[in-house]
């Protein structure tokens, strides 16, 4: 189950597009099978009681039976990790049965070049590298264009299937794959990430030549995505070198909307974290002096302090909190028209800020403020940042607890955020204890979910452990 713990979309202003020709009909080959994972079997177990659970949910309604789609969805997923791929694909044809019966309550115009919710489906058997999945669902979707709103759908679909393979470091298949997209905007990341999947086999001539042939409007954000590349594949002083030749974007102007993407600020962030995880505290104290004022420099400095706490540094975390939130009362004094981004991460960074400083009483404090906060569109993910930096103390009780704060909507959400990390570090029996006590199956089933993808990690960790030289 591929999470992102914070996911927030937030539609301002309408999206511009240029109109585009209705998508040919697709050419159907034949996909390469897909390689089988090895299969963890105690991890399969615990999913099969999420799949029972799933199953009780109650008779559908419009509502529920998009959340069971996507359970569905998360459930295929976990079990193609955890090898059973009979399991895998009988979760997806289910959600996909159960998908095509809530497109027909949508009206014609929702349903023109393929509906989110079968597209969803799509998504999750592309996310894990099932071309033979995807490929028998393509021609239920079409890159088409309605009342001047762009819907590249089967483009979309395969985007998510080249990062699989990319990430799989499938670079041919990835290629080929990205060769079939009609939209060139959707071709154009994927072959971002293939340049990346380039840098990770230690192939850097490759991706620089995927980077020289983006186009103009994509070269910032593409040298950005190679510069964290660099730093994943842990090459520092390159990626240093790259960052540094990004331009410092223009100031905001006062008729300006939205703040500019500063890939500069963007990538020396991500080196400067990269630093700090990895103990080189100088080297992040001097990346971080490059950065300006904004939630990249604030997030850099809570990794330094988590690092300077680490060696026993006191001072040091002390200097770095007092920075940090300087540098955030500096940013927020000035204007940046409608940043988004920085409202709906302000209050977790926070959170997580103060209890990586153990200020734990500051961090609860921030966490139910926002939670609390009914008028806030992004207030309640204060409690996110608090959760996280109760984990990061393996303070999982504590975790569980500060959970019992979150409004109903994203208790989800905080269960998978504890259930997976603590079956990780501490196996799975004191997880699935407090996951037989939640009060509905839904529930259950997201966090015995977390507990197989816990299980899953502390396998590759004792594998990684006694076969050092393989990893």
């Amino acid at each position: 189950m591929r999470r992102t713990i914070l996911t927030v979309a937030v539609c301002i202003l309408s999206t511009f597009a240029f109109p585009q020709a209705k998508a040919k009909k697709a050419v159907v080959t034949k996909a390469a099978p897909a390689a089988q994972p090895p299969v963890n079997q105690q991890a399969v177990t615990i999913l099969q009681q999420a799949a029972s659970l799933i199953a009780q949910l109650p008779a559908p309604a419009k509502d529920h039976e998009y959340s069971r789609v996507q359970l569905l969805n998360d459930l295929g997923q976990e079990q193609w990790h955890a090898g059973d791929l009979v399991g895998a694909r009988k979760s997806f044809d289910e959600a996909l049965r159960r998908a095509k019966v809530l497109e027909s309550t949508y009206e014609p115009e929702a349903r023109q070049g393929g509906s989110e919710v079968v597209q969803s489906v799509a998504f999750a058997r592309a996310e894990v590298g099932d071309a033979a999945g995807v490929q028998t669902l393509l021609p239920l979707f079409s890159d088409v264009t309605v009342d001047d709103e762009e819907r590249p759908r089967r483009s979309e679909v395969l985007e998510k299937l080249v990062e699989a393979q990319a990430t799989a470091g499938e670079v041919k298949a990835a290629m080929a794959t990205a060769a079939k997209m009609e939209n060139e905007s959707k071709r154009a990341y994927a072959l971002m990430d293939v340049m990346q999947a380039y840098i990770r086999r230690g192939d850097v001539p490759s991706a620089q030549a995927i980077l020289g042939k983006l186009a103009a409007g994509n070269q910032q954000f593409g040298t950005y995505l190679f510069v964290n590349a660099l730093v994943d594949a842990g090459k520092i002083p390159e990626a240093v070198t790259l960052a540094s030749s990004l331009p410092v974007p223009k100031k905001m102007e006062e008729s300006d909307w939205f703040p500019p993407f500063d890939a500069r600020a963007a990538a020396q962030g991500s080196i400067a974290n990269a630093q700090a995880n990895n103990g080189d505290i100088a080297g992040a104290l001097l990346t971080i002096a490059t950065l300006p004022d904004d939630d990249h420099k604030f997030g850099a400095l809570s990794a330094l302090l988590k690092a300077q706490r680490r060696v026993g540094d006191a001072a040091g975390a002390e200097r770095s909190y007092t920075q940090a939130l300087a540098s955030r009362r500096k940013y927020d004094s000035e204007k940046h028209g409608l940043d988004t981004s920085h409202y709906a991460q302000a209050g977790s960074t926070l959170a997580l800020l103060q209890g990586r400083a153990g200020k734990w009483a500051e961090a609860r404090k921030t966490a139910q403020d926002g939670v609390n906060a009914k008028d806030s569109l992004f207030g309640r993910f204060s409690l996110d940042g608090f959760i996280e930096a109760l984990v990061e103390a393996k303070d999982y009780p504590g975790a569980l607890q500060a959970a019992s704060m979150a409004r109903k909507e994203d208790r989800s959400r905080m269960l998978y955020m504890i259930a997976r990390p603590q079956t990780a570090d501490m196996g799975e029996s004191a997880a699935l204890a407090w996951v037989s006590d939640e009060a509905t199956p839904e529930l259950k089933a997201t966090a015995l979910m977390a507990v197989a993808q816990g299980v899953m990690l502390r396998s590759k960790t004792k594998l990684a452990e006694a076969n050092p030289k393989a990893h």
